[in-house]
């Protein structure tokens, strides 16, 4: 027979998971993101627009010879900064907004939280696709959560609920990159000749070295 678990303990248990599911879920945010903007400067290259821009700056310091020349390649990169049609977003596999008579008022789409209404958008989402599904590791978090929840909840003991961490735990997400805490004799582990130094803790004094016994005064008999 377990020791019996209040509800007290299992909402701490539940609390310390949904601290770890919210650093599992930014740091996909996070990778998602530098996926984003790797691809963004991947196309800029591909495109040429990096070197336009550079282009467009040498340019600048001779604009009065060569504003024809600026306009010209400004209209070249403006062309992918234009708001997507109806067409370009379906072939982006995004369901363009509302539009009335074929024209769009409101870009409001987004791609995994992140604006999506320029044509540059909507090239972005297209590499992205050719990479890697990010929905999935949305979804695969979504059902983590609701067996880790549902596991904690089910638990009638506290030896069930500490299995039930045990085993979101034993996934590792720190391997991928999230900074979930380490286990206390983990750190104890790798940290624990280190951890009580002047170097890591400078703070706190070093122990004094106790030094051998003082040999006890002799009384001296009257």
């Amino acid at each position: 027979m377990g020791t019996k678990l209040s509800m007290a303990e299992k909402e701490m248990m539940s609390k310390i998971i949904r601290e770890d599911l919210g650093l599992i879920n930014a740091e996909v945010t996070k990778q998602f993101q530098a996926l984003w903007e790797k691809c963004r400067a991947d196309l800029e290259h591909e495109l040429g627009i990096d070197q336009k821009q550079a282009e467009i700056a040498g340019i600048e310091r001779q604009i009065e010879k060569l504003q024809e020349k600026i306009g010209e390649l400004q209209s070249k990169i403006q062309e992918y900064n234009h708001h997507p049609t109806v067409k370009d977003y379906n072939e982006a596999g995004i369901e363009p907004p509302g539009n009335r008579n074929g024209y769009i008022y409101n870009h409001d789409r987004t791609y995994m939280g992140i604006a999506v209404n320029s044509v540059m958008d909507l090239l972005i989402v297209k590499r992205i696709k050719t990479l890697c599904d990010p929905e999935r590791p949305i979804l695969m978090l979504s059902e983590i959560a609701q067996s880790a929840y549902r596991a904690l909840i089910m638990a009638g003991t506290y030896e069930e609920a500490r299995k039930a961490y045990e085993s979101f735990y034993n996934l590792d997400f720190r391997r991928f990159g999230v900074k979930i805490p380490r286990r206390l004799d983990e750190i104890k582990k790798v940290e624990g000749k280190n951890l009580m130094s002047a170097t890591v803790v400078p703070a706190l004094p070093a122990p004094k070295e106790e030094g051998p016994p003082e040999e006890s005064k002799k009384v001296q008999s009257p």
